[in-house]
């Protein structure tokens, strides 16, 4: 599912767990591989203008997002609708850096076990960017 681009070891990563009300923000090193939640965006029409202020504060080389299956395995309606909403994302932010998507399957669940309350997007797409560095130790 992953792809690893080229990408220099020491460059900035983000993931997105994109939803339908919010989206989580997650950052890494790739060299360091510390991964860190930094927020969760409200998907209330102001996103696009957060993440252009994230893309300059971070300067990432690629975006990791999560995509959703259905449960057979397949990219279904959701998995659509995140593809659709990050060519949007692109065209409109301008962001020139790779977009990997990375199967985001359970990473809700994994993110609400780490979470005391309340929501968990940031923890998910912090699980999904873990998971997408764990393939290239």
């Amino acid at each position: 599912m992953a792809e690893t681009p080229s990408l220099p070891a020491d460059c900035q990563l983000l993931a997105l767990d994109v939803g339908a009300k919010r989206i989580g923000v997650a950052r890494a090193s790739a060299g360091a591989r510390l991964v860190e939640p930094l927020q969760i965006i409200a998907a209330d029409g102001s996103e696009f203008d957060r993440l252009v202020e994230l893309f300059a504060a971070y300067e990432p080389a690629a975006l990791i997002v999560g995509l959703p299956f259905d449960a057979a395995g397949e990219e279904g309606r959701q998995a659509a609708a995140v593809k659709q909403w990050v060519k949007i994302m692109v065209e409109t932010t301008g962001f020139d850096g790779a977009v990997i998507y990375q199967d985001e399957t359970l990473s809700s669940r994994a993110a609400k076990d780490l979470a005391v309350s309340g929501p968990v997007d940031d923890l998910a797409a912090a699980v999904i960017l873990e998971d997408y560095l764990d393939l290239w130790e």
